[in-house]
């Protein structure tokens, strides 16, 4: 449901506070808006893109080959992050059109999502914990 803020009490059937809604929504992950949109991601790595506003879809997109998917996506930069139980990090920006800038492969199964901190990106995989800082240093 997209719910407008400010609205109290049962709202339940409320077209002034509930603009839009959808039906289906993904098992684990939980949604993130960056750029106007709505992202989603499947745990089989389907990312549907809505716009916030009106809840029209923008665009669908498959993150890798089907590999499962139990982390949430995160934003941030102007970016979106979104990771497989393979450990790969898709790394792409909002906008009319699926625009992937990066594929990052962690080398081990990723099954939580990251955590963003202080220009600092911390990916725990099975075995590893990184801290990723923009800027490099």
């Amino acid at each position: 449901y997209a719910i407008k803020p400010g609205a109290t009490g049962d709202i339940t059937n409320s077209k002034e506070h509930i603009p839009w809604m959808r039906e289906e929504a993904p098992y684990l992950s939980t949604p993130v808006i960056a750029g106007g949109q709505v992202f989603t991601l499947s745990s089989r790595g389907v990312l549907v893109t809505y716009d916030a506003a009106t809840g029209k879809t923008v665009y669908q997109q498959r993150l890798g080959n089907g590999t499962g998917v139990s982390s949430s996506l995160v934003a941030a930069d102007g970016v979106v992050f979104g990771i497989n139980e393979d450990g790969e990090v898709y790394v792409f920006k909002p906008g009319a059109k699926y625009e992937q800038l990066a594929l990052n492969t962690m080398g081990e199964a990723v099954l939580t999502t990251p955590a963003i901190a202080d220009k600092t990106m911390f990916i725990r995989g099975t075995r590893t914990l990184w801290a990723i800082r923009k800027g490099g240093k």
